[in-house]
């Protein structure tokens, strides 16, 4: 490995040349304290089977202890998210989309143990499907495959009926059915999106195309900072009433938590 040239803190003054060994003994010890460094300023979660909400007993009687409750501002406050992100229409106000008069599709089951599946993580060892699920806090997966269910698992207390929150997995789905419109010729990319969300008419996607929306191109001040409390990430949850808004918030009023 090339040894890199000492850095001198004081340009001023003259730094003595470290033999190769001593050198190599310093760097080594640079390094080691850098990877502790990192170490400890990397977050440490609590392992997934310690934050089970159904072993924590979360929500659970009529009313709840206090310290089980969860709440629309107490989503976010780990793991209370465990039991909550697929209970959110009982934590506030939501909205049921109308399929519309079509029937829903039946899906047929075509089974398949592939929980045992192998592939690499993402620091670079062995592990399985099932193995995955559990140390990344899964709470449910589906497995489609040419329009069958092939594997199905809940998990946290979840049933198969449960709505769960989607978050950013909503761009997904929604640019993936756009894109289907848009290969069958319903939506023109290059038309305004006001054209199909006239509501959008006032906000800041007025003058933006389908396809800008879609690749998220179009400009739109806003910041997903969690370590600056003015970014739009922080107005946004207090709006949602995700977070408790402090006295200074003069945005839209947040929904009413129960």
């Amino acid at each position: 490995m090339h040894n890199p040239r000492p850095l001198n803190p004081n340009p001023g003054t003259t730094m003595h040349k470290l033999s190769n060994p001593y050198r190599a003994i310093a760097l080594a010890a640079a390094l080691t304290l850098s990877a502790s460094a990192s170490l400890a300023q990397a977050p440490q979660f609590p392992p997934p089977e310690a934050t089970d909400p159904v072993k924590l007993e979360l929500m659970k009687g009529f009313p709840p202890a206090p310290d089980k409750t969860v709440r629309l501002a107490t989503v976010l406050k780990f793991p209370n998210g465990r039991w909550a992100f697929h209970h959110m229409r009982e934590l506030g106000p939501t909205v049921q989309v109308w399929r519309g008069d079509e029937k829903p599709s039946v899906m047929r089951a075509a089974p398949q143990d592939i929980g045992a599946l192998k592939f690499e993580d993402d620091k670079g060892g062995k592990t399985t499907l099932a193995d995955w699920q559990h140390a990344t806090y899964t709470d449910g997966l589906l497995v489609l495959h040419k329009g069958a269910i092939v594997y199905q698992k809940q998990y946290s207390g979840m049933a198969a009926h449960q709505p769960h929150s989607l978050w950013s997995m909503s761009k997904s789905f929604t640019g993936l059915l756009a894109t289907m419109l848009i290969k069958e010729g319903v939506i023109d990319p290059n038309a305004l999106v006001t054209k199909y969300l006239p509501e959008l008419k006032d906000s800041a996607w007025a003058d933006a195309t389908v396809q800008q929306t879609l690749d998220m191109t179009t400009g739109v001040a806003y910041q997903e900072n969690f370590r600056d409390p003015s970014s739009g990430i922080f107005q946004y949850l207090h709006a949602a009433g995700l977070l408790p808004a402090p006295p200074t918030y003069s945005g839209p009023p947040s929904p009413t938590c129960w």
